[in-house]
C-alpha cells in the first residue's frame, strides 16, 4: 500500500488477523507495539533477536524461521481465534506494563529495569 494516513494504518492493523514483521534487522519495532496496543498479535522472524525476544517475553505472537512455519502460523491464527485473542491480550499487557510513560522514563533517566 505504501504510505497511508495514521487513521487508515490503525484501521488496517486493527482489522488484521496478525501483524507480520519478518525483518531480521530490527532494533525496535514501533509497528509491533502499535499492533499489540490495538490487541493484534504478531508474527515475526525468529532470526531477529529483538522482535523474537519481545514475542517470547510478551507471549504476544509467533516466531517463524521458514516459509512453511509462516503459513502454518497464519493458518493456525485463522483457525483458532481464541488463541489469537489471547496472544493479542498478552501483547497489549506487555506494552502497557513496559512502555508506559513512567517505565520508559525510569529506564532512560535512571538506567533501571
Amino acid at each position: 500500500l505504501g504510505f497511508v494516513e495514521a487513521n487508515e494504518k490503525e484501521a488496517l492493523i486493527r482489522n488484521a488477523v496478525a501483524l507480520i514483521n519478518l525483518s531480521k534487522n530490527e532494533s525496535f519495532s514501533l509497528v509491533i507495539m502499535e499492533a499489540w496496543s490495538l490487541e493484534v498479535p504478531v508474527i515475526v522472524s525468529s532470526d531477529c533477536p529483538v522482535t523474537a525476544g519481545h514475542c517470547r517475553k510478551s507471549h504476544g505472537g509467533i516466531t517463524v524461521s521458514q516459509n512453511k512455519e509462516f503459513v502454518k502460523s497464519l493458518e493456525f491464527l485463522c483457525r483458532r481465534p481464541d488463541i489469537r485473542d489471547q496472544l493479542a491480550r498478552n501483547g497489549k499487557r506487555y506494552v502497557e506494563e513496559n512502555y508506559n510513560w513512567e517505565s520508559v522514563l525510569t529506564r532512560l533517566i535512571l538506567g533501571v529495569g
